[in-house]
């Protein structure tokens, strides 16, 4: 099911400049070639085994996402002569924040199933069963700010671009002419082209910002790649310095909203950032939160209640109260993450039912790459059983009483 992966040379890795939470440093020839030759002989190193290349890379670079960050190793972090580089699929035992690839094709875990993550076509097969995301749709719903709905398609998923997640994702092709956009009509002036894969974060590790992002520090207000949380366009977030949710005290920090993160905007998911006041079609995060981010393709799964206001679908950006089994959640627990509205000054170990301030969201349960369960959980949903003993963890770490089925109220 997976592309073939194969280690990039070890005098490449021995020369990539040191690049761990930091902007890029070191000679530019690390990384770049200016014309695919040396001595004759191309220089791209290609992630499926069938290099070099005489085709050259975008942005002049000698491999791509895939030959960096996933090249199939036995470490979740590649330690190259000081550099460190996390992977996204590999065979480590312990797992970066954002999971692992590798479950869904079985390379690592309890056996192959497209129901373990994202099947991104440049490290796997798409998906065989999903034709598009689950709750297909980018906004509130799934057809109330675009009819039909704009649907990234699982034969053309990918870590970057208008067809994936990270760095610039944006419907126009080339000046004056669309694809798919519906309720935006085409910019006079404005050149914008459709991106995807390494065009699509160009630039960004060259400018990155780590640490805290939530427009409260110059420079990091996720207005751009560079400066958003894990190049997720207009995304809040602390990245942990080691890129993983290790325990209570040290983990990510996602940022959420008490909430709907749409004000019924256009501008709530379209960005006009570099072109004053007239809108794009580049997107963006609705309200900066993890949920809202996830929203822009699974748009239904955000429709939390009915008109009647019961819960229809397990809540996202929903505050925790103080009261019955929620109030018992205190001490952040890794197997059930919350968001906060605010990242300034966070204790990464305690939680605050009834301030407002600790939301549930998307990740709370889920992982964004993939894990060794299905619906890309961070917990086994088959041990989570109402009722049937003291169970930590997963579902209970918010429901804290559903395990042994003791009322608290």
């Amino acid at each position: 099911m997976r592309k073939s992966l194969v280690m990039l040379g070890a005098a490449m890795f021995l020369a990539l400049p040191v690049v761990s939470m930091a902007k890029i440093a070191g000679e530019c020839s690390d990384c770049h070639t200016m014309h695919n030759s040396k001595a004759g002989q191309p220089m791209a190193i290609l992630s499926d085994g069938s290099g070099p290349s005489l085709t050259p890379y975008p942005v002049l670079l000698l491999t791509d996402c895939v030959g960096c960050h996933a090249s199939g190793g036995t470490s979740a972090i590649a330690d190259f002569s000081g550099s460190s580089i996390p992977q996204v699929y590999h065979t480590d035992t312990v797992d970066l924040a954002g999971g692992n690839f590798a479950y869904i094709d079985g390379t690592k875990g309890a056996g192959a199933d497209d129901r373990k993550g994202h099947n991104v076509v440049d490290i796997l097969a798409a998906d065989a069963t999903l034709t598009g995301p689950p709750g297909m749709g980018r906004g509130a719903t799934s057809s109330s700010l675009h009819t039909p709905d704009v649907a990234v398609p699982a034969t053309s998923f990918t870590c970057a671009g208008n067809d994936g997640c990270h760095g610039t994702r944006n419907r126009l092709t080339v000046l004056g002419v669309t694809e798919n956009l519906l309720a935006v009509p085409p910019i006079a002036g404005v050149d914008e082209q459709k991106l995807q894969g390494l065009s699509a974060v160009a630039g960004a590790h060259h400018y990155n910002v780590d640490g805290q992002i939530d427009g409260s520090i110059a420079g990091a207000d996720a207005t751009d790649n560079n400066n958003s949380y894990r190049f997720l366009r207009g995304l809040y977030g602390t990245e942990a310095a080691d890129w993983q949710n290790t325990d209570a005290a040290n983990h990510n920090e996602y940022y959420g909203v008490s909430g709907s993160p749409f004000t019924g905007s256009c501008e709530d998911c379209h960005d006009n950032s570099g072109h004053g006041d007239t809108l794009t079609t580049t997107m963006t995060t609705p309200s900066h939160s993890i949920s809202g981010f996830c929203s822009s393709c699974h748009g239904t799964f955000h429709q939390d209640t009915d008109a009647a206001g019961s819960f229809i679908r397990h809540p996202t950006d929903f505050a925790l109260p103080n009261k019955t089994e929620y109030a018992a959640y205190t001490a952040y627990d890794v197997t059930g993450h919350i968001a906060r509205t605010s990242l300034t000054g966070v204790d990464p170990a305690v939680v605050t039912p009834g301030g407002g301030s600790d939301v549930v969201m998307c990740l709370s349960c889920h992982v964004a790459h993939g894990s060794n369960y299905a619906g890309m959980l961070r917990f086994d949903y088959d041990t989570m059983i109402a009722g049937g003993g003291e169970v930590s963890g997963g579902c209970f770490a918010c429901h804290t009483t559903k395990d042994t089925g003791v009322k608290t109220w």
